[in-house]
């Protein structure tokens, strides 16, 4: 090894024993990035759970609070404002560099996650609110199908009667029940003599020729010749 680069190697390492970083503490800040890289990647992918997950350990064991700044972020994307809500005040109250327009930024997330917050408490109360009306209302009835309704029918003259009777609970909707019956007996057709005024028309027409056979000549009236001149 030439001597440039041995005095190189020496100042270098009397450096960093002088301002107290170990080759430990680079290796945890590299850890640290590649950490911080992974939880970007997951929040880019919206695997928010992982993200949250890997902050939370990186805030544990740097206690750098932008890592809460990034644990409210994820919670805001999965619209848990409870949780972004106390990650984005926490941020607020731990964070010691905080510029004006960075605080301005994460006010509005608060005021966000603050109106996400009261509407999903009344989209829960107007759920329960309908819920409670559905469960005091009883069911309703069908009232076009009401129960059977068992009916004697007697024989009448017509069979082909209809006789309407109410369904039950509903007198204004009669139902058309059809009741059997025995037929009417047909009409007897009787020969034309065995009626009365078949004889008196007879008796008439036979009584109208006894008197035409009376007025004809050469019947049994007196002739008006002597019996010499009739010969």
């Amino acid at each position: 090894m030439s001597l440039p680069r041995y005095l190189g190697l020496v100042l270098v390492f009397g450096l960093l024993l002088g301002s107290g970083v170990t080759p430990a503490a680079f290796a945890s800040k590299d850890s640290e990035k590649q950490a911080e890289l992974k939880a970007r990647q997951a929040f880019a992918a919206s695997r928010y759970d992982e993200a949250i997950e890997i902050f939370a350990q990186l805030y544990a064991e740097t206690l750098n609070p932008i890592y809460l700044r990034n644990i409210g972020r994820c919670h805001q994307k999965k619209r848990e404002p409870e949780k972004a809500l106390d990650a984005f005040q926490d941020y607020l109250a731990k964070g010691k560099s905080i510029t004006p327009s960075e605080r301005k930024e994460i006010q509005g997330y608060i005021k966000e996650m603050q109106q996400l917050r009261d509407d999903q408490a009344r989209e829960r109360d107007e759920a329960a609110a309908k819920a409670a009306a559905a469960a005091a209302t009883p069911p309703a009835t069908n009232p076009t199908s009401p129960n059977p309704t068992m009916v004697n029918v007697a024989p009448g003259p017509n069979p082909n009667a209809v006789t309407t009777l109410p369904p039950p609970n509903d007198p204004g909707n009669p139902t058309l029940v059809a009741t059997p019956g025995s037929r009417p007996a047909p009409e007897e057709h009787h020969p034309v003599y065995t009626r009365w005024w078949f004889w008196t028309v007879l008796g008439v027409v036979a009584a109208g020729g006894v008197a035409a056979a009376l007025l004809i000549p050469g019947g049994v009236s007196k002739p008006t010749c002597t019996v010499a001149e009739c010969k």
